[in-house]
């Protein structure tokens, strides 16, 4: 009866560390997937980081310009104005 008992138990015990050993190759594999998506997505922010600092750099050239242009707009206007006086 009690080789019965134990011999069930074991039983019991390889299946559970069956279903266990088919879990962690499972979550490993996902492991592996999700470790490979964050480098990817790592990297495309690094991506976007950089454009990101370049853009701004544009924008402020862009704005500088901008107003560099108006001030000449200012005193040409200005100039036809006292060229008509």
């Amino acid at each position: 009866m009690e080789v019965d008992g134990i011999a069930e138990e074991l039983g019991r015990q390889k299946d559970e560390n069956r279903l266990q050993h088919e879990q962690i190759i499972s979550l490993t594999a996902k492991l592996a997937e999700t470790e490979l998506r964050l480098a990817q997505l790592m990297a495309e922010h690094d991506e976007v980081g950089a454009t990101l600092v370049i853009t701004r750099d544009n924008q402020n050239t862009l704005a500088a310009e901008l107003a560099e242009f108006k001030e000449r707009y200012a005193e040409v206007c200005l100039y036809i104005y006292m060229r008509k006086q």
